[in-house]
């Protein structure tokens, strides 16, 4: 495997999987994270679907573990 983050100046591996120190805020991050909000605050049932790799279950787990676990209890897989 060739050693890319030294070949291309990198500081970090960037396609570390659920790296929480290097998420890249998006529009659509934003908006997946203020649509889980909003069921959090309406205690309602979602959906988060969208095409493969688009951060679905990154956004998931993000959003999961801000919350306080003895109030919320979030499912997915």
């Amino acid at each position: 495997m060739t050693d890319y983050t030294a070949r291309y100046g990198l500081e970090f591996n960037p396609f570390i999987k659920n790296a929480k120190d290097i998420l890249l805020e998006t529009t659509e991050s934003s908006e997946a994270r203020t649509r889980l909000d909003y069921l959090k605050d309406t205690r309602g049932f979602g959906v988060l679907t969208g095409e493969p790799g688009r951060g679905k279950t990154t956004a998931a787990r993000t959003w999961a573990g801000s919350l306080n676990p003895s109030l919320f209890k979030v499912s997915y897989s």
